[in-house]
């Protein structure tokens, strides 16, 4: 159930026997020269819908703006300084424990919102006593990860990556575009700003080769995505 179609006595019937919830939260930034700016919180989304689809776990609005100051540097991406991102975080979560929430379960697409999603889980905990927080990347949970390396090995670079991609376009056909031969991406060498990343990263690559972005990996991806990430939330939110 979509937390944004539902009435609030369904949320209120929910609520009566259990307290977890799925939050999507990505980003809009560019993803090279063949990936659509919302592949990040496209795939967060997809992949937060199809477990809570299969287990019947309610599932949030996406957070769609992330912390990607670094890739203002190309043209349409957008970006929260990561206080902003905290304090939305934070804000959003003290109002779902209101309710009764007490297990929020962010569904990440992307890396650069780590950190502010660990640092914001603190500042919730300090005012509201009782809640528990986890962030699950979608791209790096372990079945993902190993199917990854096994199809695509090193061409799955670090950013703007065939996986995502694949995932991307299952997901939104329309975002589908065909792609070319590429040269080899340089590979990651740290990330200072937008103006560093984008001399570093002329194309948006980071040792990613586009042309290997598949639909149908995309598909299969999202399966092996949505039983890790339940499996995982099943296992947390049976604990104490």
């Amino acid at each position: 159930m979509l937390l944004s179609h539902a009435t609030w006595p369904e949320v209120e019937r929910y609520l009566a026997v259990r307290d977890d919830v799925l939050l999507p939260i990505g980003a809009t930034e560019q993803h090279g020269p063949f990936g659509a700016l919302g592949t990040d919180w496209i795939c967060a989304e997809g992949v937060a819908r199809e477990a809570g689809a299969r287990a019947g776990i309610l599932v949030a609005p996406t957070l769609t703006v992330g912390m990607s100051l670094h890739h203002l540097g190309f043209p349409g991406s957008m970006a929260l300084r990561p206080s902003t991102l905290l304090a939305v975080i934070a804000d959003l979560c003290a109002g779902l424990v209101g309710h009764g929430f007490r297990r929020l379960h962010f569904v990440n697409g992307h890396g650069g919102n780590v950190a502010t999603l660990q640092a914001a889980f603190p500042e919730v905990y300090a005012r509201c006593p009782g809640l528990r927080c986890r962030v699950s990347s979608w791209y790096a949970l372990p079945a993902v990860d190993a199917l990854l390396r096994e199809r695509l090995g090193d061409a799955e670079g670090s950013h703007a990556t065939p996986g995502e991609l694949s995932l991307c376009w299952h997901l939104h056909p329309g975002a589908h575009r065909a792609t070319a031969p590429q040269p080899p991406a340089p590979r990651e060498a740290g990330i200072h700003d937008a103006a560093d990343f984008r001399l570093r990263y002329p194309d948006g690559r980071i040792g990613a080769d586009q042309h290997r972005a598949d639909p149908a990996l995309g598909r299969e991806l999202l399966g092996v995505a949505a039983e890790a990430l339940l499996a995982e939330h099943e296992a947390w939110r049976t604990t104490g």
